[in-house]
């Protein structure tokens, strides 16, 4: 009697404890998946409002161009202030998306934030053309990104650790 105790006590602790190590990594499997898929995400935002805002600067620059040209005002607003605006409401529709996405309390996360702040402020500044400015802060916000998904992705990887 009592070695079939101790052999059904032995038995249930052991299922227990693989039952509670799958709960484990189940959790793990869930935090991993979400990660990845916030990188995914994340990367296809950025991918868009690094071309998308590149659009736009093109587009403001050929309605600058055609408003100093003195054309009709009433054909510069329809040929190239519309594609204008469409596109830099893009921008700011994927440039919101993304600081939904970013974390403001990781540094690199932060910084690309302000990328993406100080472009806005340049791509509508109508004085001047800050097209090359823009471009720089892309390619920083790009190297800056990829520095974050290696960070996430090692620790992504680093959650099936046992």
């Amino acid at each position: 009697m009592n070695e079939t105790l101790i052999t059904n006590g032995v038995t249930i602790l052991i299922a227990l404890m693989a039952g509670l190590i799958a709960l484990h990594q189940v959790k793990l499997n869930i935090l991993s998946s979400a990660r990845i898929k916030w990188i995914e995400d994340l990367r296809e935002i950025l991918s868009f409002y690094s071309s998308e805002i590149e659009n736009c600067s093109k587009a403001k620059l050929d309605f600058e161009d055609e408003l100093q040209n003195n054309r009709s005002s009433e054909s510069v607003r329809e040929k190239y202030f519309q594609p204008y605006t469409i596109s830099s409401n893009e921008v700011l529709k994927l440039q919101s998306k993304a600081f939904l996405y970013l974390n403001s309390k990781d540094p690199k996360q932060n910084e690309i934030e302000e990328l993406m702040r100080k472009n806005s402020l340049l791509l509508h500044d109508m004085n001047q053309n800050h097209r090359d400015e823009i471009f720089e802060n892309i390619q920083k916000i790009i190297r800056l990104a990829k520095e974050v998904f290696e960070v996430e992705l090692v620790k992504s990887k680093s959650l099936f650790k046992m």
